[in-house]
């Protein structure tokens, strides 16, 4: 035994309550670090209730449950919550991908088949095109659709313009 002491400091730390997360529903590409947590807790994710497998904030969400533990002070709850996940998908609209048009014409008049159709400038846009925007010869349009609050790939469309002949009839156009 020694003639000096030293001290040591126990700290004990209470046991932590499993967070309380609502089951959310996100869009194809969506990742683990995406899911709603309270902020007053910091959350680790694992893929069953009771297994070792901890995932990355990078992991990609597919459907299905997901389980969160609260951390906090270098403790984990011992119960897991489980977070439903459900991820939406939308399919691109089917389109001609080359279109003619005779004189003018405007992007209601392409045809194209989907639900809930959006036209855009660009394949990256985030504007979208009215209706009665006039189409231009040899430009690209992008038709996208939704499901709920997912937007799916998009299907480019190129216009062709064909001049009206000056001596045409409107049978001519027909």
């Amino acid at each position: 035994e020694s003639a000096e002491r030293t001290p040591v400091t126990i700290s004990w730390n209470a046991t932590i309550d499993p967070p309380t997360i609502a089951d959310q529903d996100f869009c194809f590409g969506a990742m683990i670090r995406d899911i709603g947590v309270p902020e007053y807790m910091d959350i680790v994710w694992y893929s069953s209730a009771t297994g070792p497998e901890l995932l990355s904030p990078e992991t990609l969400l597919r459907t299905g449950a997901y389980y969160a533990a609260g951390k906090t002070t270098g403790c984990e709850s011992t119960v897991r919550t489980p977070v439903q996940i459900t991820i939406e998908s939308a399919e691109a609209p089917d389109a001609i991908p080359n279109q003619a048009f005779c004189g003018t014409g405007i992007l209601a008049d392409i045809a194209v088949s989907g639900y809930g159709v959006v036209w855009y400038e660009t394949e990256n846009s985030s504007i979208i095109l009215p209706l009665d925007t006039e189409l231009e010869n040899g430009k690209t349009y992008y038709a996208a659709q939704g499901n709920g609050n997912c937007e799916a790939a998009r299907t480019a469309v190129t216009v062709t313009l064909s001049p009206i002949p000056a001596n045409a009839t409107p049978q001519d156009l027909i």
